[in-house]
């Protein structure tokens, strides 16, 4: 029988858990979501009507809050800041599901 060495610390640390689980719970999340949201709302009123409208602002202010979400919590994990070229590689990388969702939207409202 193969025996494993005790674990001097648990898996995942609970500390870190809460300092994760907070930041769902910051306003400043939802109001960015919130704004995008209503802005991508207006706009899909004027070329598609009210039905997409409301369609896409509740998908866009989901997947708004579920990008900025997990962008924060890898930068705050790998602690990058804006110094770092990997910082700008992430915020790239967040910019493209932002625009790929604005992309999805427009061929699932045409």
């Amino acid at each position: 029988m193969i025996r494993r060495p005790p674990r001097s610390t648990p898996l995942y640390s609970s500390a870190a858990s809460d300092v994760y689980k907070r930041q769902l719970l910051k306003p400043k999340l939802y109001l960015h979501s919130l704004d995008h949201a209503v802005l991508t709302a207006l706009v899909t009123l004027i070329f598609a009507g009210l039905y997409w409208a409301i369609i896409i602002a509740i998908l866009d202010f989901v997947l708004h809050s579920i990008i900025d979400y997990v962008k924060r919590i890898y930068t705050l994990k790998t602690k990058l800041n804006h110094n770092s070229n990997k910082f700008w590689k992430v915020q790239a990388l967040d910019q493209i599901a932002h625009f790929s969702c604005y992309f999805g939207y427009v061929i699932m409202v045409y």
